[in-house]
């Protein structure tokens, strides 16, 4: 900590970015929220806004997915 210039763990930051295609689903912004809270950060979330396949597929009209 002392090489970062903290004197505690709580002087740390840390900076996150997420860039996504779909917006994040609810279990996902859950984690982020206990992230940001363990951490002492703020995500920030750039997405197409998109909330199910359909502008996945407008977006990229020759993505196929495979299902098993």
């Amino acid at each position: 900590m002392n090489q970062l210039g903290a004197k505690s763990a709580n002087d740390l930051r840390i900076d996150v970015e997420l860039q996504t295609i779909l917006d994040p689903c609810n279990i996902c912004q859950g984690q982020m929220t206990v992230f940001e809270a363990k951490y002492n950060t703020k995500i920030d979330i750039y997405s197409s806004g998109a909330k199910d396949g359909e502008k996945l597929y407008e977006l990229y009209p020759n993505f196929k997915i495979k299902k098993q």
